[in-house]
């Protein structure tokens, strides 16, 4: 069986803290990860290790907190990105745009942050 890259996983994740106004797909370091599975080290662990990674109950990632059920981390991923937001804003805007990025933060936070399910093997 292969590894689950957490630490990769938690990589990602922290920087889209970090960099509120990106999308996974801007990660600088997929030169050197490519072909992951759908940009994510959850669904490429599946996929390697030939599960179903239709149904996602099968994660390797605890998240339970959210019971969205047959949606990435129990809907933990789509509430990231429905937070997305552009650069640029006009400034009627400012409010709500500043609590779409507080929230976008706060949803890659806690994806970086699920633990990993006990039995999977990570590094």
């Amino acid at each position: 069986m292969n590894i689950f890259k957490y630490t990769l996983h938690k990589e990602l994740w922290l920087w889209l803290y970090k960099h509120p106004f990106k999308t996974k797909y801007n990660w600088p370091k997929w030169g050197i990860y490519n072909n992951i599975i759908n940009h994510c080290f959850a669904c490429d662990y599946l996929y390697i290790n030939n599960i179903n990674i239709i149904n996602c109950k099968n994660c390797p990632l605890i998240s339970f907190k959210y019971k969205i059920y047959n949606t990435c981390l129990n809907g933990l991923y789509e509430n990231f990105n429905a937070s997305f937001v552009k650069k640029y804003i006009n400034k009627h805007y400012y409010k709500s745009f500043k609590k779409q990025i507080k929230r976008r933060r706060k949803f890659a936070k806690k994806i970086a942050m699920l633990k990993v399910k006990e039995g999977v093997i990570y590094e």
